[in-house]
């Protein structure tokens, strides 16, 4: 009993930590690296895998962009010395392409390299039939071999070591899940996820994949990595835009230096005029929906904002130094346009002082919150409606030179009703510590985390299931002393990363900060060694992992049957296309879909279509038309009179101006999207993480040679199955929209199916489906499908067709069809 009561504790924690969406793989270093620290990974060891009868290799594969791509991906070197290597290769324009080589003949496998998307890859050696067959990328190659006497192969990934195909050329691409079968037969399964060292055990039999210079991409959620470190003046303020993962640093009235965090550069923004309110650390937020930096001072309540289009701070009053809220923590909120601070120090006194500012507006809240003792340096996030507060150091008198104390109480404040809750005590047994002033809270796992000032800086976890905290992740060297020093814990959604920033300590009297980056959500270290499994323990990891196949099969059936019900078509595919077909688009997150019918998910896949009012819904679809639909956006002026065309010009303005920023609020909710206006036009700008099926049908139309791309022309018929532009919106500025882009549609199609060859009636059924999903009565589109399936010997499915054809056009004109099903076959 107990040693299964052991095993469900054991899948319960492998869950956990592998449960939320984490990258994981081998990232092999290529030509960014010296050739002696490219990496290698040897299977079994290096020793050989034994060819029987069928031997076939498996693996996925991510190319990542790099200026070289170039270099072999894996080499098989059978122990008669012959060779089978798949690589990048460059064209006589120097452009790569991926290839096949067996021996000294070498295969195209395409023209050109597929960058930052994940790639199934598959080699079959044959023994029986005397072949390789090759899938890259869903294409099969087959290759004629003879395998004689060969028994074995050595087969090593990235940079070779055997003999004379020694090789430094390695490509950059990242690796996981590589598989082995003997006939059918899983023998060998290498995730490529934890690791003990450079070596990765195999889950069937515990087989070795030994690496040299590996970065296994799942320790990127344990180790803090540098990204940069600048020199400051003193007093600096800093601000952070968490949606495009730019740190603002202010130093003075004169200029703002803009951090991007992703490319690591920086641009210089000189003020032009006006001064920020507060020269003091924590004083400044980013209101990412406005786009602008908002300055506090605390002690005088007030605000200045700086407009990034006019280069200007808002405020002519030059801020004094001194306050009375040194290493207070401050957050700021976008769902209610708020500034939320809490705590400080200044004049020998601690507080409590609970401060909501009101943006804009600046209406300014303060109270004492009793509750919880006088103190600085806590840390703060805000969750739904409650304020959670933690940590600090401070005294119950608020008084400096009595008895003074750390804590690391956790409190909620209601914001509304002003309640104060004791959430739990996490302190450490012998540990002190301060926290920086910003708290992540993961919905996942129920923690809190938080960067403290411990052996120079480290991540800490407050799990609310059991009360306690832990370590996370590896220590970041330096002093983290909280007297003189800004730190912070920041979190970017769009990068999935954590960033910690902190100033150093100044040497030879030259002031730094620092910041570093690790993946999110974070992990600990041992959360990614992989222990060697064999016998009864690997048996024991099968069952688990097949408990952990069952239930998240469970969980995709259901979310399928659920997405299967929300997500009908206006038009039923003919039932002579396959059911496989690739689909390139995932709308269940992150999505805006206007062809078919209006929808809208978030981030976490929720439906929230009804939370957008009518006013709501036009302006989101007017600002997605005029941006997409081959116009550079909308004028005030044309905006107002679509939707307020009723109200006075400045009533109008005023409606305009609420709506978008009510807009904006709810946009954050699906991703990365912008709302600008650029000389008096309103755009709307999609970030990567976000997909809008207009957008990216428009740009297919407005550029139609991507078309004669395979997988591009894939895409684009997947996107005309769609349907029509908002059907069920009957809007007379929008019409025009509609009539356009189904024109267009069709028009493409019917082209398409001219010049496609008529002996392939699956492609001419295809067409014909995509061009009735946007004209349910189009008599060409009919005679192109009867025909077809006519001619593959389909005749009862050709009728089936006319007769529902037929059906639908009296029921809609009130008239029969005049053609007869045999004119329409003998075309």
């Amino acid at each position: 009993m107990k040693r299964y009561v052991f095993l469900f504790t054991l899948l319960f924690s492998i869950s956990f930590v592998y449960g939320e969406d984490r990258e994981v793989g081998l990232h092999f270093n290529s030509h960014t690296h010296l050739a002696e620290k490219r990496t290698t990974l040897e299977l079994d060891n290096g020793e050989g895998i034994r060819l029987r009868h069928t031997l076939t290799f498996s693996f996925d594969m991510e190319v990542r962009k790099e200026n070289t791509i170039y270099g072999f991906v894996f080499r098989m070197i059978s122990d008669n010395d012959k060779n089978i290597d798949f690589m990048f290769s460059l064209d006589s324009l120097y452009q790569p392409f991926p290839e096949l080589i067996v021996n000294d003949d070498v295969y195209p496998l395409a023209k050109k390299v597929q960058v930052r998307k994940s790639i199934p890859v598959k080699i079959t050696l044959s023994r029986e039939d005397n072949r390789i067959l090759f899938v890259y990328n869903n294409s099969v190659f087959e290759v004629p071999y003879s395998f004689g006497d060969i028994e074995k192969f050595y087969v090593s990934f990235g940079k070779c070591r055997r003999g004379k195909y020694t090789s430094n050329d390695v490509a950059p691409v990242n690796l996981k899940n590589i598989r082995v079968y003997d006939d059918n037969k899983l023998i060998r399964n290498w995730l490529l996820s934890r690791h003990q060292g450079n070596i990765c055990y195999d889950e069937v039999k515990g087989e070795k994949a030994v690496a040299q210079y590996p970065s296994w991409l799942i320790d990127d959620y344990w180790k803090w990595k540098e990204v940069a470190t600048k020199k400051i003046e003193n007093n600096v303020q800093f601000a952070f835009d968490s949606k495009n993962a730019i740190l603002y640093i202010v130093p003075d009235e004169t200029q703002i230096t803009a951090l991007d965090l992703k490319t690591v550069t920086e641009k210089i923004i000189k003020v032009k005029k006006g001064y920020p309110a507060a020269s003091n650390y924590s004083q400044m937020v980013m209101d990412t929906i406005d786009n602008k930096l908002i300055s506090f001072n605390l002690d005088n309540e007030y605000l200045s904002t700086f407009s990034f289009v006019d280069q200007t701070w808002s405020s002519t009053q030059k801020p004094l130094y001194e306050s009375i809220y040194w290493h207070h923590a401050s957050l700021y909120s976008s769902k209610d346009s708020c500034i939320y601070t809490f705590g400080g120090y200044g004049g020998y006194k601690y507080n409590n002082t609970l401060i909501r500012c009101f943006w804009p507006g600046n209406r300014w809240e303060k109270r004492r919150i009793d509750e919880i003792f006088p103190r600085y340096s806590a840390a703060i996030s805000l969750v739904g409606e409650d304020l959670y507060v933690f940590g600090g150091r401070g005294s119950k008198t608020g008084r400096q030179e009595l008895s003074t104390e750390y804590t690391y109480d956790l409190h909620k404040i209601n914001i509304h009703t002003g309640k104060v809750s004791f959430v739990g005590d996490f302190a450490m047994d012998n540990i002190t510590y301060l926290p920086a002033e910003n708290m992540i809270f993961n919905e996942q796992d129920s923690s809190f985390y938080l960067l403290a000032n411990l052996d120079g800086a480290r991540l800490i976890r407050l799990s609310l299931r059991d009360e306690k905290a832990y370590y996370m992740g590896d220590a970041i060297p330096g002093n983290m002393s909280s007297l003189h020093l800004y730190r912070n814990l920041l979190y970017s959604s769009r990068e999935s990363k954590l960033y910690a920033v902190y100033d150093k300590v100044p040497q030879n009297g030259i002031k730094t900060i620092s910041i570093y980056s690790m993946k999110y959500p974070p992990l600990r270290e041992e959360d990614t060694l992989q222990l060697a499994n064999s016998g009864e323990d690997s048996q024991n990891m099968i069952i688990i992992s097949g408990l952990i196949f069952l239930v998240g099969s469970l969980f995709l059936i259901l979310s399928f049957r659920k997405k299967r019900k929300q997500r009908k078509r206006n038009v039923a595919l003919s039932e002579t296309l396959v059911s496989n077909e690739i689909l390139h688009y995932d709308i269940s997150f992150h999505s805006i879909c206007l062809l078919g019918g209006f929808s809208v998910r978030n981030k976490k896949g929720e439906d929230i279509t009804a939370h957008f009012t009518p006013t709501l819904r036009q302006l989101l679809l007017v600002l997605i038309l005029y941006t997409y639909g081959g116009k550079k956006g909308i004028l005030s002026s044309k905006l107002d009179e679509l939707l307020w065309g009723d109200k006075d010009e400045g009533s109008a303005r005023n409606n305009r101006n609420v709506s978008i920023r009510k807009l904006r609020v709810i946009l954050e909710e699906v991703g990365d999207i912008t709302i600008h206006n650029h000389n008096n036009y309103w755009e709307i700008i999609f970030g990567e993480n976000v997909f809008c099926d207009y957008k990216e049908l428009s740009q297919f139309l407005q550029d139609t040679r991507r078309l004669k791309d395979p997988e591009d022309f894939s895409r684009f018929m997947e996107l005309a199955f769609r349907g029509t532009l908002l059907p069920n919106m009957q809007i007379d500025w929008i019409d025009p929209f509609k009539a356009g882009l189904s024109s267009e549609i069709i028009d493409i199609l019917f082209a398409v199916s001219a010049q496609s060859d008529y002996d392939n009636p699956r492609m001419q059924i295809k067409i014909a489906d995509a061009i009735f999903a946007n004209d349910p009565l189009n008599e060409e589109a009919l005679s192109i499908k009867c025909v077809a399936l006519f001619n593959s010997g389909k005749t009862g499915i050709a009728k089936s067709t006319y007769d529902k054809f037929c059906k639908e056009y009296k029921s809609l004109l009130n008239e029969s069809y005049p053609v007869s099903f045999n004119s329409i076959i003998k075309k």
